[in-house]
């Protein structure tokens, strides 16, 4: 079973991620952290400020996406929940680098996208930007059904998010 939870920078992705980890059936999943974070010092991306040197340099810019989905393909297994997928990085790469999203054999199949809604307001934390945001959910639920899901699931900002997140895949394991 493999479930991602999408959504724009600063919509609650790791947070719910987070919280999931300590939720009764997490032992039965292997969990991958965001991909770009973890590739994100190989292109010298340690704060805000950085990454808008590497939005401004295409060529850099694409090889980063494209890392970003090989790691993601290295570390993504059969039984895993995972902080952001790799539909979310084609989404950016169509924000920001104006590349067509484009099915790739190296994309799964996911069982359930939680797609967390863009909080209000971003929380600034001196590593992610947060301009574009809107636009980044507007193109991403504009293509989703492009996307290999079995189940999506819609996520409003609240404090229940991570129970409800968790009734949905205890459902979904009881399938």
């Amino acid at each position: 079973m493999r479930i991602a939870i999408d959504g724009t920078m600063s919509s609650g992705k790791t947070t719910l991620f987070a919280q999931l980890r300590r939720w009764p059936s997490a032992e039965q999943f292997n969990f991958v952290p965001e991909a770009s974070r973890a590739v994100a010092a190989e292109f010298s991306v340690k704060s805000s400020e950085d990454w808008e040197k590497l939005l401004a340099e295409p060529a850099r810019l694409n090889a980063f996406f494209d890392r970003e989905e090989d790691w993601l393909a290295a570390h993504e297994s059969e039984h895993c929940i995972v902080d952001s997928s790799f539909y979310l990085i084609q989404t950016y790469k169509r924000v920001f680098a104006n590349v067509p999203i484009i099915e790739k054999p190296i994309w799964p199949t996911y069982d359930l996208v939680l797609f967390c809604e863009p909080l209000e307001k971003g929380q600034e934390d001196g590593f992610r930007f947060l301009h574009g945001r809107i636009e980044i959910s507007e193109v991403y639920l504009r293509h989703r059904e492009r996307f290999r899901v079995s189940k999506f699931c819609d996520l409003a900002p609240s404090a229940d998010r991570a129970i409800i997140a968790s009734k949905i895949i205890d459902r979904l394991i009881e399938q």
